[in-house]
């Protein structure tokens, strides 16, 4: 009977030193619960609650994953950009060129009026070359205003051609947007795990993957700044040129453009002859005196060559004159 009374004691005392430390671990459990929530709002942060206690590096490597992966996107149009595309919701996003020919009487004119109306519909020009008998233009519209810019270009002159192409980008315009979005969230998050960052070789590491990242962004920034100039601003071509006279037509020069070219052909005349003139002068006068003195020094008063050839004569004449009293 003692015995039974014991055990039944000391399952008692089990039991109770259970129960208390069950209720000591859950009394913990809670505090921990609630200084983290306590900290969470007193010093709010980036970084998400699965993150914390991850070391530096593999926060950053994890962003990089993000960053790349489309399953987290930015707030803004839709992260399908195909859906985009086909929602005709969304705002289209189209880029327009056009070219045109024309002929004109004059082509000074014609480039005067072009700037006047591009400038008048609030574009600018962006290329202008001028040749003999024609002249190009490139000229740059805002898209709202171009078909009408367009449309007016026939009054310069007589259109020879006109061609227009729309090209739709709408897809490729929200595609770069949303990268752009989730490649500044990226800059932002390794800034914050760079001021966190406690080890060199964590700090190292999170600042190659910032520069690696900002450089992307600043990419990924000027192909959309160029993306929408393209679409803001429309592209027109205009080729001028001056009207075919017709074959078999006899087209005399008029008597100011005759009197001009007669002055022409006078003055380059003048001009040969000043050149030849200054060639005597330089070139031809040396050669003379040079020339005179060699004539001086070998046949003239010296005669050098002269008395050479003289004194060779005399001795072949003293060894063809017999001596006196030999036997002819």
């Amino acid at each position: 009977m003692r015995k039974t009374n014991l055990v039944l004691l000391a399952c008692v005392i089990c039991a109770a030193a259970l129960l208390m430390a069950g209720c000591g671990l859950g009394s913990e459990r809670g505090q921990s619960e609630l200084r983290s929530e306590a900290v969470a709002k007193e010093s709010p942060s980036p970084v998400r609650d699965a993150d914390r206690g991850v070391p530096a590096t593999a926060l950053a490597g994890n962003l990089s994953k993000q960053a790349a992966s489309p399953q987290e996107k930015a707030p803004g149009p839709p992260a399908d950009t195909t859906a985009a595309a086909d929602d005709p919701s969304i705002e289209r996003k189209r880029i327009k060129t056009g070219s045109t020919s024309i002929e004109v009487p004059d082509l000074a004119k014609a480039e005067q009026e072009t700037v006047k109306r591009v400038e008048a519909a609030g574009g600018y020009v962006a290329e202008s070359n001028q040749y003999e008998s024609s002249l190009s233009m490139v000229v740059k519209i805002p898209a709202a205003k171009f078909d009408t810019f367009v449309d007016s270009t026939g009054d310069l002159g007589k259109v020879l051609s006109r061609q227009i192409s729309v090209e739709d980008v709408t897809q490729q315009f929200y595609d770069l947007e949303n990268r752009i979005k989730n490649k500044r969230i990226l800059v932002q998050r390794l800034q914050s795990y760079l001021s966190s960052a406690g080890k060199i070789e964590d700090l190292l590491k999170i600042e190659r993957e910032l520069s690696d990242a900002t450089t992307e962004l600043e990419s990924l920034e000027a192909s959309f700044k160029n993306l929408s100039h393209l679409i803001s601003y429309s592209t027109l071509s205009i080729a001028f040129r001056l009207p075919d006279y017709e074959s078999g037509a006899l087209n005399l020069p008029s008597l100011r453009s005759g009197f001009r070219g007669l002055a022409e052909s006078v003055v380059k005349f003048l001009y040969v002859l000043l050149f030849i003139v200054i060639g005597i002068i330089v070139f031809g006068i040396p050669a003379v005196l040079v020339l005179g003195v060699l004539y001086l020094v070998t046949f003239g008063k010296v005669g050098l060559v002269k008395r050479y050839f003289r004194a060779l004569g005399a001795r072949i004449g003293k060894k063809k004159k017999p001596e006196p009293g030999a036997d002819v």
